[in-house]
């Protein structure tokens, strides 16, 4: 006996493009990049290996070349506290000021093709320095 109705799948069927539940999500504003970042960062405990890996994933090339030869161990912070603020933004570059529990840091952010990722990362009061100075 044959049926002109189509056989039907007992499995709900997923599109490939979703995300699953283990598939971690990338921040998209430069705020929540930085915010990620430094939350990441700010983990003086943290094994120095783990560490890099999860702070590279947010960073420019560059700065995660510069990363290789930094420590958990020297972050002055270990979590964030507080709101962030937007300094500066562009088409192409950001400035984040995040506040932590060792003191804020200014987050500097570059739109790559891989979205924006940080480019550094300084104590507020260098930042304040640095713009004193014309920098």
């Amino acid at each position: 006996m044959s049926s002109d109705y189509p056989v039907q799948s007992s499995r709900p069927s997923i599109p490939p493009s979703s995300p699953t539940p283990s598939t971690p999500v990338m921040p998209e504003l430069p705020e929540e990049v930085a915010v990620a970042f430094v939350r990441a960062w700010a983990r003086p405990d943290a094994a120095i290996e783990e560490w890099q890996a999860r702070c590279q994933a947010l960073s420019t090339p560059d700065f995660a070349l510069e990363l290789d030869a930094a420590s958990s161990v020297a972050v002055p912070a270990s979590r964030v506290v507080g709101d962030t603020e937007v300094l500066r933004r562009s088409e192409g570059a950001a400035s984040v000021r995040v506040p932590t529990d060792g003191g804020a840091v200014h987050v500097a952010l570059e739109l790559t093709a891989a979205g924006w990722r940080v480019d550094g990362i300084e104590p507020e009061a260098l930042g304040t320095l640095a713009s004193a100075l014309g920098g």
